[in-house]
């Protein structure tokens, strides 16, 4: 698996392990950067769950890393510190209707909604074209815990759905 990887003297290996946030290389005892081994990069990777039986398995990890975000509509988790200003990428079918909302843990009733600071970029998923949009987080957030809801219509005329693609 010692193919080049998408960064320059970067092996598909190497590519993968920093996608995961897995180090390539650490400094050694003498000060000198050291290169993790692929054995054992190999190893960290199977237990976080990507395949790396193969070249091509290392390549389909690397496809299917990339594309993860783009397969689900909101982060599992978003963090931020109290006044700062944060976003969140929403990703949808391209040209939906979006309704995006924010409230504190168990109270709904004091839900926010939020509105969309730009559109970063597209990417077409198992046939789907997709965008993601970003929406900022209110900067005067207190401290706590809160619920990120988005709903989607296709078209105008389809009714807001909460399901995932593709």
């Amino acid at each position: 698996m010692a193919d080049s990887g998408s960064h320059s003297g970067e092996t598909s290996l190497q590519t993968l392990a920093s996608r995961y946030g897995v180090a390539t290389e650490h400094q050694g005892f003498d000060g000198e950067p050291k290169t993790v081994p692929d054995e054992t990069l190999g190893k960290v990777l199977t237990a976080l769950g990507a395949d790396v039986s193969s070249q091509a398995a290392v390549q389909d990890s690397l496809r299917a890393r990339e594309e993860a975000p783009w397969r689900r509509m909101l982060p599992p988790v978003v963090i931020t510190e109290v006044g700062t200003y944060t976003t969140v990428d929403v990703t949808v079918p391209v040209r939906s209707d979006v309704r995006v909302r924010l409230w504190p843990e168990n109270q709904p009733e004091l839900a926010r909604e939020l509105d969309a600071a730009a559109s970063s970029d597209t990417r077409e998923i198992d046939g789907v074209s997709l965008e993601r949009r970003r929406y900022e987080l209110p900067e005067d957030l207190e401290l706590g815990w809160y619920s990120l809801e988005a709903n989607v219509r296709r078209s105008m005329t389809d009714s807001p759905s909460r399901s995932t693609w593709p």
